[in-house]
């Protein structure tokens, strides 16, 4: 029998591995997760043991999103997470005080964003002495070299939807 994940299964799954990454990459001072929502992936992130000097970032465009958030916060004092507003179309990475090395991640979030400009990747690079990105993105499609049934069929859903075509292309450039 052949089982299909639902969102939510994935979505879980997103924290431990993230958490995994962590431990195995102690140099990373700060992760920042763009488009964060109301933080649940953070909120994962600090129940599954997330190094506590490791800080965490949330950045949302949604007021309502990042209120959730901080009530998170406001429910656990020992929930450390810094809450701030962010558009994948004007990123501006300014709010994160860290220097050395920091990890971004997006999940489910850049797809949204048809054609996503060159800045966001510039903005991160420019942001740390190092930065580490990883994007739980639909973007399989846009790897030439991938040309399975499952990537044509994304191809057709993101086109007829107006999602993201140009993720793996800006990340090269940057």
């Amino acid at each position: 029998i052949t089982r299909i994940s639902t969102y939510m299964e994935l979505s879980c799954q997103i924290p431990l591995f993230l958490v995994d990454y962590l431990m195995e990459h102690e140099s990373i001072e700060a992760v920042v997760e763009l488009s964060s929502g109301a933080g649940e992936k953070l909120i994962g992130l600090y129940y599954l043991g997330s190094p506590r000097d490791i800080r965490l970032y949330g950045a949302e465009s949604s007021h309502f999103a990042r209120q959730i958030n901080r009530r998170f916060v406001e429910a656990d004092k020992g929930f450390d997470v810094s809450i701030h507003p962010f558009d994948l179309r004007q990123p501006d990475l300014s709010f994160v005080e860290e220097n050395g090395h920091v990890l971004y991640f997006t999940s489910w979030s850049i797809m949204f964003v048809q054609n996503i400009g060159p800045d966001v990747f510039r903005s991160m690079v420019a942001s740390a002495d190092r930065v580490t990105g990883i994007h739980f993105e639909l973007c399989g499609f846009q790897i030439a070299a991938v040309d399975f049934p499952v990537s044509r069929i994304q191809e057709s859903e993101v086109n007829s939807k107006g999602w993201n075509i140009n993720l793996c292309q800006r990340q090269s450039e940057s």
